[in-house]
């Protein structure tokens, strides 16, 4: 079995008429711990009326989340569309999906980066992505998002998604996207990049959601 069949989707978003296009979406990226709290992972997602949704640890079949298929239930409730898929034989990998949003087409990359190991290997995990993302000419429109489990505002990480030319959604404003404690502030692991005809705004993160142990992170995106 190849990697495309093991990448499972499923459609529940309900056909709306536009007249006009969006000017601007609204993007959450979250890794919600395998959705061991799917309730109020579910709860926060429906107030945050985000139209792209990414993300990370989203559990299929699996004892501890009851069997369910996470990312299933996620978009059933929400009626949205879905696709997920997590290797979890060793390794991590990205996937890759064309979104079209009233005729927009949005390139999405959600990564979720090696917890084992050392930067060195994640940054040659992201490397790899990087590389990918060269297939698509200068101004196509594309989100970079996920767990990189590493902080890329640091040297290497940070010279390279430079030239690829992709921006940080945050820019200087980044927190902790990890709930600390008595001996740390939490660590910046998640995070969100834009390139082409696109602007983010309104970065935040989610710091009073208890539903996993990643805070969500939000942003608007306009188009220009």
């Amino acid at each position: 079995m190849n990697a495309m069949q093991e990448i499972e989707s499923g459609n529940f978003a309900v056909p709306r008429w536009l007249f006009f296009p969006p000017d601007s979406i609204r993007v959450v990226n979250w890794n919600i711990d395998r959705g061991l709290k799917l309730s109020g992972v579910i709860e926060f997602l429906a107030g945050a009326k985000a139209d792209i949704i990414l993300l990370q640890e989203a559990d299929l079949n699996a004892r501890r989340t009851h069997h369910l298929n996470v990312a299933k239930e996620i978009a059933q409730t929400l009626e949205m569309n879905y696709a997920p898929f997590q290797e979890r034989l060793g390794g991590r990998m990205a996937l890759v999906s064309a979104v079209n949003i009233a005729g927009k087409t949005i390139v999405v990359y959600n990564l979720h980066l090696e917890s084992r190991g050392d930067d060195n290997l994640r940054c040659s995990q992201l490397d790899e992505t990087l590389d990918d993302a060269r297939q698509y000419n200068w101004d196509t429109t594309i989100l970079l998002a996920g767990d990189f489990n590493l902080d890329v505002s640091q040297a290497a990480a940070a010279s390279a998604i430079s030239r690829a030319q992709f921006q940080d959604a945050f820019a200087n404003q980044h927190v902790p996207t990890t709930p600390g404690s008595f001996l740390d502030h939490g660590r910046t692991i998640d995070w969100i990049f834009t390139r082409g005809r696109i602007r983010a705004s309104q970065p935040r993160v989610h710091r009073s959601v208890s539903a996993s142990d990643h805070y969500p992170l939000s942003i608007n995106v306009a188009f220009v």
